[in-house]
Parts: structure tokens; sequence; C-alpha cells
């Protein structure tokens, strides 16, 4: 952090180990019906990663703001929302969070400001 408390920086690697394997025995030089898997890492990765729950753990005190930016990243901040003041999501994330459907203004009422 800055010295005002304001900025996180983050320099490190982040790599992607991509393995690929045969879906039976390996057959030298031919061709192998298989698959692909990719692993995310890097310890630049894995801080950037860790920060926010470091923050919501350590700066109990302070009003968090978050904007979810998509329904996938959303549902990642479930078990934090207790600890975030300010949760800005569009419908989608919003239904994603709470495991429903949002069809007008009276279900929005209804289902999350309750």
């Amino acid at each position: 952090m800055d010295t005002n408390n304001d900025y996180v920086i983050v320099i490190g690697g982040v790599n992607i180990d991509i393995v690929g394997y045969p879906y039976s025995k390996l057959i030298s030089q031919d061709s192998n019906i298989g698959g692909v898997k990719l692993s995310l890492g890097g310890v630049g990765r894995n801080i950037a990663k860790k920060i926010p729950k470091i923050l919501l753990e350590n700066f109990q005190e302070t009003d968090f703001y978050l904007d979810t930016v998509s329904t996938a990243k959303a549902v990642k901040v479930r078990e934090n929302l207790g600890k975030i003041h300010t949760l800005k999501t569009n419908r989608l994330e919003s239904e994603a969070l709470k495991g429903i459907t949002i069809k007008d203004e009276d279900d929005l009422i209804k289902k999350i400001m309750i």
C-alpha cells in the first residue's frame, strides 16, 4: 500500500500451465485424441487473488464498495456479503447471488430488499 494506505500494487509472475493428455494409451508418432487442462498460477496472481480476503478480514472498520462486474464474479463474494457496505449489481448478478429470478420491480423489493 502507499503511504496513505489507498492502493495495493502487485508485481510478480502470472502463469498458465497447459497440460495435454491422451484419453487412452499414448501412441507414439501418431495423432492421439485427448484433452487439455489449464491451471492458473504464479506468485503475482496468487497474491492478487487473496487481497480482497485480506482487506475484508483486516480492515473491518472500513466501508467497502463493490461492483460485482459479472455473474461469475458475483457468486464469489457470497460468503463475504456481510462485510461489504455497498454492493452494485445488475439484475443478472443479483439473481446469481440470491439464487432467485427477478421479473419486475415488485420482485426486486420482495426478494432482495427484505
